[in-house]
């Protein structure tokens, strides 16, 4: 009868059936054991239900989706492929991976769903790798300004520091070696 419902998803039930059932016990250590694996069940009865209907009650089609058991065997196979399975993913599935993630994190979306396009997803790339050029520029720039006093042989730190600065001392006296 459990095995049934755990077959059908049907928490309430397994719930339901745990509650009312009775078992000898032989000892007082396997009573409390059982006593509080019926209140572990009691205080996470949400989490035993199935996932697929409450995405059918908030509106959510659900036809295509896998049942709990079956999504952690994939995210299960998915994982291992990734780290060290020695598999290997193909270009067009290793870029729609990208694609997702970059939609994520710009829009919040999964492409595809409620008018987000891959198109748009493209250009926010697109302006992403323009501005980080910009900054790489920037910075290099800088490196270069920091650099052409270090080689006329003037420290930068030593010109904006108070003479009486520990390290400007310290830099100071270290002139002659």
């Amino acid at each position: 009868m459990v095995w049934e419902a755990f077959l059908a998803y049907d928490g309430e039930k397994i719930i339901q059936i745990v509650e009312h059932l009775t078992v000898e016990y032989t000892d007082r250590r396997a009573k409390q054991k059982w006593e509080r694996f019926v209140t572990y069940i009691q205080n996470n009865a949400k989490y035993h239900r199935d996932y697929r209907n409450l995405l059918k009650a908030l509106g959510k089609e659900t036809s295509t989706y896998q049942p709990m058991g079956g999504s952690e065997a994939t995210m299960r196979l998915f994982a291992r492929r990734i780290k060290s399975g020695g598999y290997s993913s193909r270009i067009p599935g290793v870029e729609s991976m990208i694609q997702v993630l970059i939609s994520l994190k710009t829009t919040g979306r999964i492409p595809g769903e409620r008018g987000t396009r891959i198109d748009d997803i493209k250009q926010i790339e697109q302006d992403r790798k323009a501005h980080a050029k910009e900054r790489i520029t920037r910075t290099v720039q800088k490196i270069k300004d920091v650099g052409k006093g270090v080689v006329q042989g003037v420290l930068p730190y030593l010109a904006n520091t108070s003479r009486t600065h520990p390290m400007h001392q310290a830099v100071r006296g270290l002139k002659g070696i």
